[in-house]
């Protein structure tokens, strides 16, 4: 099969190397003009450490990546406020843990994925489809037919969009950081909540 993949940041070169590996041609679709740079420094682990695996990247994402041992929050003057033990998270998953910058996740996908066709600052303006074929017609006017057509560009993704996009932060001179802790509140009946002290949140873990 024949299959368009519009977004080539993380999830779609992975889902395109997969295809590849079971007999597809994938085509990667991009609006930006050339891999993204910048983005955050995430934590990797569970089923993406598990993909990562599976794919051979994990010596190239260690090389890459970070191991934290701490985090702190300070002051603007440097002042400790707090300080969380991260060797935890390394515990957890039996080292199956990393923390690495977006753009360096993503790089060494892309690697993986040479020889898969990309098309970067091209978007799809149109979709119609029947029963044999999606066809689509691309931003430089051209048409093609696929076979599958998979969105993966996240445009649908709150952090792109309204007045708490990281875009809007930025321009208001903030740099936003995340901490995701909803995993510790699944199976229970405690409610997700926001903290906006970092040791609370490591008692609430």
């Amino acid at each position: 099969m024949r299959i368009a993949i519009s977004g080539a940041g993380i999830g779609g070169p992975t889902l395109a190397w997969w295809l590849r590996e079971y007999g597809h041609t994938p085509v990667l679709i991009e609006r930006a003009p050339a891999p993204r740079r910048g983005g955050y420094i995430i934590d990797y682990w569970g089923s993406g450490y598990e993909v990562g695996d599976r794919m051979g990247l994990i010596p190239a994402l260690e090389s890459d990546g970070y191991v934290v041992e701490r985090l702190r929050s300070v002051t603007a003057s440097g002042r400790t406020l707090s300080v969380l033990d991260a060797r935890v998270f390394a515990q957890i998953t039996n080292g199956r843990y990393l923390s690495i910058a977006r753009s360096d996740l993503a790089r060494r996908i892309n690697e993986a994925c040479a020889g898969i066709e990309t098309r970067y600052d091209c978007t799809i303006k149109a979709v119609s489809q029947d029963a044999d074929a999606a066809r689509l017609e691309f931003s430089d006017g051209t048409r093609e037919s696929f076979d599958l057509l998979v969105g993966a560009d996240g445009a649908g993704l709150s952090k792109r969009l309204g007045s708490l996009s990281i875009e809007s932060m930025r321009e208001s001179g903030l740099e936003p950081a995340a901490i995701t802790s909803l995993l510790a509140k699944l199976g229970t009946s405690e409610p997700v909540t926001p903290q906006t002290d970092i040791m609370a949140l490591a008692r609430d873990f």
